[in-house]
């Protein structure tokens, strides 16, 4: 900028550069207003602050009550007794008062590969789907009928699993271990015939 060479031109520069000091003074922010911003970010911080946790402690507790929700049963073992010619029936956990001569009825149901095994004081008498005695008719099930014909104790082992089941070798031990080697899972009723 060049130097004023007359008094009126030194009086406008002086104007000039006057107005140029106060401009932008309206648009100034009013006094406090960094304290005003830093609390408004701070209430906005608050509210993500808490709502984080309060997400993963929901999240957990979901998390928690669906790995204790109880395993449904992936089959089913029922027991039917029928007392000589009357007919009387005794079915599930009653079904323990066998007799010579009483019929007994049993039945699986579960995954794809299933198998009914008969022992007599632990030696197998019986072993479903192989039987002729089985009653392999019905998809969803396995049947088998058989009447005792000694006094002694009884295992009825249902057996289910998605692969195929070891067959039975005779010893009840043994072949539980085999079973559950095979992963397959079972089920056990034990009565005694007298």
């Amino acid at each position: 900028m060049s130097e004023p060479t007359s008094p009126q031109d030194a009086r406008a520069l002086e104007r000039i550069e006057k107005a140029l000091g106060g401009l932008g003074g309206e648009l100034k922010p009013p006094a406090g207003w960094e304290a005003r911003v830093m609390a408004g970010r701070a209430a906005e911080r608050a509210w993500w602050s808490w709502s984080i946790p309060l997400v993963a402690v929901a999240a957990a507790a979901l998390l928690i009550l669906w790995l204790r929700q109880p395993a449904q049963p992936t089959m089913q073992l029922a027991l039917e007794v029928s007392h000589g010619q009357g007919e009387t029936k005794v079915r599930g956990d009653q079904a323990q008062d066998v007799h010579l001569g009483d019929s007994v009825a049993a039945r699986v149901k579960g995954r794809a590969h299933r198998a009914l095994w008969f022992y007599l004081n632990d030696q197998l008498l019986l072993a479903c789907p192989q039987d002729p005695a089985c009653n392999t008719d019905d998809p969803e099930q396995l049947r088998a009928t058989w009447q005792p014909k000694a006094v002694g104790k009884y295992v009825v082992v249902a057996l289910s699993s998605a692969q195929a089941i070891p067959a039975p070798t005779g010893s009840l031990d043994a072949d539980l271990a085999a079973a559950i080697n095979a992963r397959a899972e079972l089920l056990e009723r034990r009565f005694e015939v007298r």
